[in-house]
């Protein structure tokens, strides 16, 4: 009895081993559920293609110029005014339709607004900081908002 509980163990350990190497090696998405055709390769900060369309944890998602979350590839941004949205997974939304995260809420409430979600799966605070230095200027903001978490804090060294 004890050798045919230890026999499935070891087969059941087995199987699961094989499949996780089958999944990372065949498989186009990386451990964030991420397709690797919407990564730019080696960028600082990690960033997504502009102008793609492609896959995140099941859902299609697609970005603006500068590889920022939008609604549609058709998406224009029309507003007078432009809010910079700084954050990490729960702000991008992985996982859900973009119409339905809190940022494409808020983009149907105020479509007077350019909202620009910078938000990406992994960021933290270091990543914030060179968006902000690379965007301030291009994109006019009058505001930032940053959605942080507490995995999103590092240690920044002067």
């Amino acid at each position: 009895m004890k050798k045919v509980f230890v026999y499935n163990i070891i087969i059941f350990l087995c199987l699961i081993f094989f499949l996780e190497l089958t999944v990372r090696i065949f498989s186009s998405v990386n451990l964030l559920g991420i397709k690797s055709d919407l990564i730019i390769e080696n960028s600082e900060p990690f960033s997504y293609k502009p102008n793609a369309k492609s896959i995140i944890f099941g859902k299609t998602v697609f970005t603006d110029e500068h590889g920022f979350r939008v609604p549609s590839s058709k998406f224009k941004y029309g507003g007078a005014r432009s809010v910079l949205v700084l954050g990490d997974s729960t702000s991008y939304g992985v996982g859900v339709n973009e119409e339905k995260t809190f940022i494409g809420i808020l983009r149907k409430k105020f479509p007077e607004l350019n909202i620009y979600n910078t938000s990406l799966a992994g960021h933290n605070i270091n990543d914030h900081i060179q968006i902000i230095e690379k965007y301030k200027l291009k994109l006019n903001i009058q505001k930032i908002y940053f959605f942080l978490n507490l995995n999103d804090i590092v240690y920044l060294d002067t």
